[in-house]
This record gives structure tokens, C-alpha cells and sequence, in this order.
């Protein structure tokens, strides 16, 4: 009896052993994670926080974001995995292209987007037809477009506030205004495209005012493309008081 007393007191020890190491492993596993998250900069945290809020079908599994820091900011790029058969070195088919460009205070100041889920291959094709056809309102009524020149209020319910405006802030959309471009006059310049950095044949501008208590009045302008809806570019100013 005494020897079966034995055996199960070292059993009962190697048990409380097993559990110790499983418990330590555990905490430092989560402390390690922790860390990761605590090093890892606001800003960058703010950028992948906008994005998913912006496009929520980026939380769905199979996607990979790479991540760069740039001289201004950062650059995301969002893809599909790559398929084993495809090789070690190939790349997944690109969903998106964000580039963040961030003030002295580490905010975001400007957000574009570009990419198949913007749809800124059909926009840019939108661009090259409205600058040779002479109807460019028949030009954008043949077109696939959610957002049509007629769609002004259907432009504003389309911001996504929730993703704009913050933890205890108010939003409200203030302006909402189509920009597109135009067949040039004889012996003129064409028009410029809506935005310095992308050419797009129609965007509407929507400006929302985002109010913080205790904090300075924002207006972030919000480009959406027309054929989704989808969010291309936001810009972030503050209100001169």
C-alpha cells in the first residue's frame, strides 16, 4: 500500500509539472503577442483600423497584408494568398493599394486607395472616353455606375460615417459634389482629373465634419467611385476656427 502511495504521490507531481509548463508557456506566449501589439506604431494601427472599416470584406480569411513604411507614411498592400502550385516566389491576385501619408501629430492626413476592388480600371477607361467623346453625359449614362450624376443623395448615404468619425465623435455630411472629366475645348487644355494622383473619369466628393469634445472641429472629404460606391481617397484638414 505504502508503494501504491508512492506511485501516486509522483504521479500527482508530474501532472502540477506538465500544467506548470503548460501555464508558463501560455503567459509567455501572451506576453510576447502583447508586446508585438504595444511596438507596433499608432499610426499603423490607425491605417489597418481604417481599412477594414472602410472595406469590411477585408477581415475574411485568405488575404495577406504587406506593410511598408514609406518617407511620408505607409504603404499597404492587400492580396489573395498565393497557391502552393503557383511556386514559393509568386505573388496573390491584388485586391487593393493604400498609401497613408500621415501629419506631425501621426494622423492620417490622406488615404488613396487604388486596386480591382475599386474598380479604378473601369474609372480610369471612364477617364480616356470622356476626354475624346463630345456627350460626356451620354458617355456616363451608358455606364454600369451605382453612383450616376444623379445620385447626390444616394453619394452621401454612401459614406461609411461609423469608420470616419472615431470613438465619441459626431459626423455629418456637409457637401457632396460629383467631379468629372471633360472633353477639352478646341485649342484648351483638357480639364485636369479629379485628383492629382489618380485619373479618374468620375468621383463625387463628400465632405463630412467629424466634432470630438475638447478637440478641434475635422473635415475629412471623402472620393467615392462611382460604380460600387467604394471609397478611393479620404483627406483629413482641420477646421480653422
Amino acid at each position: 500500500m505504502r508503494r501504491c502511495a508512492v506511485v501516486s504521490l509522483r504521479r500527482r507531481r508530474l501532472v502540477f509539472a506538465i500544467l506548470l509548463v503548460l501555464t508558463i508557456g501560455v503567459s509567455v506566449a501572451a506576453t510576447a503577442e502583447g508586446q508585438a501589439a504595444s511596438s507596433t506604431p499608432r499610426a499603423q494601427l490607425d491605417v489597418r483600423s481604417t481599412l477594414l472599416g472602410l472595406y469590411p470584406e477585408l477581415r475574411q480569411g485568405g488575404l495577406v497584408f504587406d506593410e511598408v513604411t514609406t518617407p511620408s507614411g505607409f504603404s499597404v498592400r492587400v492580396s489573395e494568398r498565393a497557391r502552393p502550385e503557383d511556386g514559393p516566389r509568386s505573388r496573390g491576385r491584388l485586391v487593393l493599394n493604400a498609401d497613408a501619408t500621415l501629419d506631425g501629430a501621426q494622423n492620417i492626413s490622406d488615404l488613396t486607395v487604388s486596386g480591382p476592388l475599386v474598380r479604378d480600371a473601369s474609372n480610369r477607361a471612364l477617364a480616356r472616353r470622356l476626354r475624346v467623346e463630345a456627350d460626356g453625359d451620354a458617355v456616363v449614362a451608358s455606364e454600369p455606375l451605382r453612383l450616376g450624376l444623379a445620385a447626390r443623395d444616394q453619394a452621401g448615404a454612401a459614406v461609411p460615417l461609423t469608420a470616419l468619425r472615431g470613438t465619441g465623435a459626431t459626423a455629418t455630411v456637409s457637401s457632396v459634389q460629383p467631379q468629372r472629366v471633360s472633353r477639352a475645348r478646341e485649342g484648351a487644355a483638357t480639364s485636369p482629373p479629379p485628383l492629382d494622383r489618380i485619373d479618374y473619369g468620375l468621383l463625387w466628393r463628400v465632405d463630412v465634419l467629424v466634432r470630438t469634445a475638447g478637440q478641434s472641429d475635422v473635415v475629412k472629404s471623402v472620393y467615392l467611385e462611382p460604380y460600387d460606391g467604394r471609397v478611393v481617397r479620404v483627406t483629413r484638414r482641420a477646421v480653422q476656427q
